[in-house]
C-alpha cells in the first residue's frame, strides 16, 4: 500500500475536482483504469483463497458478485 501525508478526505477531494475537469474520452480512460484496479484486487482475493485451499466454484462466485457490489463503476452501464 502507498502512504501519503496527504489526507484521505484531501486525497478524495483533489480527485474529485480534477475528474470533474475530464473531457469524455478521459473519463473513459480513468473508467478502464479503475476497472483494470478493480480485477486486479479480485484476482488477489481469489489468489489468496486458493493459496490455502478454500476456492470452489461457489467460492469464486460469491466473490465476484461482493467485489460487483463493493465496486459498481467497475460495471458497463446496461
Amino acid at each position: 500500500m502507498l502512504s501519503s501525508k496527504i489526507s484521505e478526505k484531501t486525497l478524495r477531494k483533489n480527485l474529485i475536482e480534477e475528474i470533474n475537469k475530464l473531457d469524455q474520452e478521459k473519463l473513459v480512460m480513468l473508467h478502464q483504469f479503475l476497472a483494470q484496479l478493480v480485477g486486479e484486487e479480485l484476482i488477489s482475493e481469489v489468489t489468496k483463497d486458493w493459496e490455502i485451499g478454500n476456492v470452489t466454484q461457489e467460492s469464486i462466485q460469491a466473490a465476484i458478485e461482493e467485489h460487483r457490489k463493493l465496486h459498481p463503476y467497475s460495471q458497463s452501464e446496461k
